[in-house]
């Protein structure tokens, strides 16, 4: 029999990590459980056996060693963000998920002495949307921003000290931040989103980390959605871009402002809002207009700009081509690490062998983006035409 203090609560860590019930993890084991003997498990009041261990571990996608060791952070989770539509069992696997990435990120850091240290000021006293403002420039301000567009907020966050996580296993879910038990800030952000709302999303989770609200509790999202504009827009940007006074705004100007702040078109009428730059009936009807043609969920100007974090990508590749890291070691730090140290981009020109061995559907993008019209008719007479051919006919093509 295996005892070991910590193996209910890892237990119960990896299993809401990959969003498991009870009943889900007993579907999954080669050896019949039932849910009772698995919570039993969870609340240690029955220890499993070395091979109902070593099972557990496998359907968990976790070696067994996992299950048995101590945590090795406590998180402090102050701001948390969903939708209505995210159950309490999403929250849970999404915080459990967060935890465990953290502690492999951790571990990676570790092996090449990155300092935990951080420059992020704490306990910037907010009361109201104009405290909001100056705290957003007070950090502008000590990292030396200027009033420039950040190229990258994710970025610029993980170059002071700040851990970015990104979650792309629940829609619903906004965002999520806190402090672990090193005092080391933490990130959470859906990846799944567009690129503009991730700048955002970030910039709003910087919010509660560094703030601390003097209000009432139900102030602190809109108190962290000001303090977030403000830190991709300062005020004073934003009236040199706007103006004082204005009478209406138009889509291309706000797409323009899009494009070159990374500030959603959406964000930018709030902020002209906010600013006193255009009178509520105004700001209603362009909220009424970004509705009726269905631009509140997608708009019709793109920031180009990338935001994810790249600080794990980056050490992670290091620590494989200098050998510090097997492909398995990398595997067990981070499960997805292949995805992580994939090219950013795809490479431009493709041989016609290349062509035809990639997917149908990533071939007709490259096609595509290269202005080649393509008849999807005939790409599949061709992938019939190439099926019956060897490898040694594809070497024919240069």
């Amino acid at each position: 029999m295996v005892s070991f203090p910590s193996i209910g609560a890892r237990l119960r860590q990896a299993r809401l990590a990959v969003g498991f019930s009870l009943d889900e993890l007993a579907s999954k084991l080669d050896r019949p459980l039932t849910k009772q003997a698995l919570s039993k498990y969870e609340t240690n009041k029955a220890v499993p056996t070395t091979l109902t261990l070593m099972d557990l571990a496998r359907a968990l996608s976790v070696k067994p060693s996992f299950l048995l060791s101590e945590p090795r952070i406590s998180i402090s989770w102050v701001g948390y963000r969903k939708h209505a539509a995210l159950r309490s069992r999403q929250t849970e696997a999404i915080t459990a998920w967060a935890t465990k990435c953290l502690e492999s990120e951790i571990g990676i850091r570790e092996l090449f002495d990155v300092s935990p240290h951080h420059t992020l000021p704490r306990e910037i006293p907010v009361n109201d949307d104009g405290s909001a403002e100056e705290a957003a420039e007070h950090i502008r301000d000590s990292w030396h921003l200027g009033e420039l567009p950040i190229n990258g907020v994710i970025d610029t966050i993980e170059e002071h000290g700040g851990i970015v996580l990104a979650c792309e296993q629940v829609r619903e879910f906004d965002g999520l931040s806190g402090w672990t038990d090193q005092a080391s800030p933490v990130v959470v952000i859906n990846s799944a989103t567009t690129t503009d709302r991730r700048r955002f999303d970030a910039a709003h989770e910087l919010g509660h980390l560094v703030m601390s609200v003097q209000t009432d509790e139900h102030q602190y999202e809109p108190l962290a959605h000001r303090f977030a504009a403000a830190f991709l827009v300062p005020r004073s940007v934003a009236l040199r871009e706007l103006g004082t006074k204005r009478t209406t705004l138009s889509f291309a100007e706000l797409g323009v402002l899009k494009q070159r702040w990374g500030l959603s078109m959406q964000g930018w009428v709030r902020r002209a809002y906010d600013l006193a730059v255009i009178d509520f009936p105004h700001y209603r009807a362009l909220n009424i207009e970004f509705r009726r043609r269905g631009w509140h969920l997608r708009e019709p100007y793109q920031y180009e700009g990338r935001e994810e974090p790249l600080l794990l990508r980056r050490l992670l590749s290091r620590a494989l081509i200098e050998g510090i890291l097997s492909s398995r070691d990398a595997a067990d730090i981070c499960p997805n690490y292949q995805d992580l140290l994939e090219p950013l981009e795809e490479p431009s020109h493709f041989s016609l062998r290349q062509l035809a061995r990639l997917p149908r559907d990533q071939r007709y993008r490259i096609l595509r983006d290269v202005h080649i019209e393509v008849d999807l008719q005939e790409l599949d007479a061709l992938d019939r035409a190439t099926c019956d051919e060897s490898d040694t006919d594809l070497d024919k093509f240069p």
